[in-house]
Formats: structure tokens, C-alpha cells, sequence
């Protein structure tokens, strides 16, 4: 310490600490207030829609507007491929791929073995995916207490 510096008592020093905690409070305190009141305005589903009318209005509309151009095109689609010309060719071009290609018309059957072995690959993965998705969430939920 400077020799003009006076040294402080442990009572002035314990009251300084003191007032730098009643400080740093009153500031989480006001932190924590605002905090909550942005909480409650953030669920407030009212609030919301007030403050963000034209954007929710714009989503919405351009969703159903996606929709329903989906929807008239898959409705205009299937009337075309009922039409008979349509029909006529799908037919001509499938005619045209069973005489490229002749092999592809009739598949052999697979090996009933092989059949066997990939379904019992199969349910083996999907039992040690289960197991491991079990013990990591096990895992998670311990360390989380």
C-alpha cells in the first residue's frame, strides 16, 4: 500500500462488501424481472399475433396457397393419366422397354437362404440400434441429475 492511502477497518472493509453485494442483488434482481416479464410476453399467444400480424397472415396464406397447388395438381395429374391417350403411351413405352430389355420382365425368384439371412441381418441391426438408443439415453438422463 501507498504511505497515503489510509488503511481500511475490517468493519469499513465488511461494509463495502456488503454494499457491493446490495448492488450486484439489485441488479439480478432487475435482470430476473425483465427476464420474466419478456417470458410472459414471449408465451402470450395474443401479444404475439398482435405484434406479428403480417408475417403470421403471409405464412399462413402462402401455405395454403402451397396446399392447394398441390392438391389441384395431383388432381389435374391423375385425370391425365386416366385419359385413354395418356394410357395408350404409357403401354406403347412399356412395350417398348419389355423388348429392350427381356431379362427385366420376369426376375428369377431369390434364394429363399439369402432371403433369410438378410431379414435375420435385419432384425439383429435394429436390435442393437434399440439397445444402444436405450443405454445413450440412460446415460443422458443419469448425467442430466
Amino acid at each position: 500500500m501507498d504511505k497515503g492511502t489510509p488503511r481500511m477497518t475490517p468493519q469499513k472493509e465488511a461494509d463495502a462488501y456488503e454494499h457491493d453485494v446490495d448492488v450486484i442483488r439489485n441488479d439480478l434482481d432487475r435482470l430476473v424481472g425483465e427476464l420474466d416479464r419478456r417470458r410472459h410476453d414471449l408465451f402470450d399467444v395474443k401479444l404475439q399475433l398482435k405484434r406479428h400480424a403480417v408475417p403470421i397472415a403471409v405464412t399462413g396464406a402462402t401455405i395454403v396457397a402451397v396446399v392447394g397447388g398441390l392438391i389441384t395438381w395431383s388432381v389435374l395429374w391423375a385425370r391425365h393419366k386416366r385419359e385413354p391417350l395418356t394410357k395408350v403411351r404409357r403401354f406403347r413405352a412399356a412395350l417398348a422397354r419389355m423388348i429392350d430389355n427381356p431379362e427385366r420382365v420376369a426376375r428369377e425368384t431369390p434364394n429363399p437362404l439369402l432371403k433369410l439371412l438378410t431379414a435375420a441381418g435385419t432384425t439383429l441391426a435394429s436390435v442393437i440400434a434399440k439397445r444402444l438408443a436405450v443405454r445413450f439415453l440412460e446415460q443422458r438422463r443419469a448425467a442430466s441429475y
